[in-house]
């Protein structure tokens, strides 16, 4: 790596991607061309006749670019991918696809030059003790191979509001429905299994940080519960935006039974505070949790896994698909398989993996590392 390229990272290809991404071009291809300019030298040489080429063959070029460029994290241009895709003519783990406004990504783009102790950094994927080498390469026929391992699937996943979808919408609400709950039943959990869950529950909601990406004080389990329980007795005449949308994303789910069991409703009832003592600093933290509800419920799936986790997921998520780990990746991914190929879903959140808990279970031999080949 130059000099040049250690202070100067907006000249990354990935990065002059990622903060343009929203940008409309009437041609697709010309949100590549325009950047490629601005990016290192060599980084991203065009084709003398560029505008030959097709639009998934420019966007793969680039993604390859990226991949060749990047020394660690080669796979993090993914949190721009996923279904659904707007153009037809591109991959599912090709980025930028949008040719318009994408959705708020899941994860705020991680802070790698603060000296702040007290932030804690989202590293799902942290490398193994056992792995070395490149983990991810595209072959010819636009697959991109990444290697990783299965972690988890599918179970149950909540209502989404994908009004921001428009006709890109995958369920209606009578399909959502359908696969609202579970299919597992669990029985009556006891006390020691319901503040597990309860724990697991109000730090998914809020994705286990606060706004500056600290892990969230211990008195937000109950000013979380309450907001709900406020906001469900509420007339949204007089809400706000953001109190208005945790309103209706929780009316929509509080059927749903966390890990198979327990109702979100019976859990806001049994953990929320129904008097009037509120201190002013608990408010402004009340409202700080409904930003970061509000954000994380945005075009995302609530889901519980077969094994107990809980996460937040693509709108796109079904049953069955699955949530792997891939090397280079510090999110997990949800990935559906096609015949002997897979689908790229979209990255997502899961509860109790973000310090490479899963890759601790690699190395003790819980899972096996493979080849995912993507479409």
């Amino acid at each position: 790596m130059s000099a040049d390229k250690e202070w100067n990272s907006a000249r990354s290809l990935f990065y002059l991607l990622s903060d343009n991404c929203s940008a409309y071009a009437k041609d697709p291809r010309d949100k590549c061309v325009a950047l490629a300019g601005l990016a290192y030298e060599g980084v991203f040489p065009l084709a003398a006749q560029i505008y030959l080429q097709t639009p998934r063959d420019i966007y793969t070029f680039a993604t390859r670019s990226i991949i060749m460029e990047e020394e660690v994290g080669r796979l993090k241009f993914l949190e721009y991918s996923g279904k659904p895709l707007q153009r037809s003519d591109l991959l599912s783990w090709v980025p930028w696809s949008y040719t318009g406004h994408r959705p708020m990504a899941l994860l705020f783009r991680q802070l790698e030059e603060s000296t702040d102790r007290a932030l804690v950094p989202y590293h799902s994927a942290t490398k193994s003790s056992m792995l070395s080498g490149r983990c991810v390469s595209v072959q010819t026929d636009y697959t991109l191979s990444a290697y990783g391992f299965m972690f988890d699937s599918v179970d149950g996943v909540s209502v989404c509001d994908c009004d921001g979808l428009g006709s890109f919408a995958i369920h209606t609400p009578e399909k959502d429905l359908e696969i609202l709950q579970p299919e597992y039943v669990i029985q009556e959990p006891s006390d020691e299994d319901l503040a597990d869950i309860v724990a697991k529950l109000w730090r998914t909601l809020v994705l286990d940080r606060d706004d500056l990406q600290r892990l969230p004080p211990e008195n937000w389990a109950r000013l979380l519960f309450t907001t709900l329980l406020h906001l469900d007795q509420a007339n949204d005449v007089n809400l706000d935006y953001v109190s208005s949308w945790v309103q209706r994303w929780y009316d929509r789910n509080k059927l749903f039974k966390i890990c198979g069991s327990i109702t979100l409703e019976d859990i806001v009832s049994m953990q929320g505070n129904c008097g009037s003592n509120i201190s002013s600093a608990e408010d402004d933290a009340m409202a700080e949790i409904r930003g970061r509800i509000c954000l994380t419920t945005n075009l995302k799936r609530f889901p519980n896994t077969k094994k107990g986790h809980l996460a937040f997921m693509p709108a796109d998520t079904r049953r069955k698909d699955i949530v792997a780990i891939l090397f280079d990746c510090d999110l997990p991914v949800v990935i559906r398989p096609r015949e002997r190929q897979y689908e790229f879903v979209g990255c997502c959140y899961v509860h109790g993996i973000t310090e490479g808990q899963a890759m601790a279970g690699l190395d003790k031999g819980e899972f096996a590392a493979e080849t995912f080949d993507i479409r």
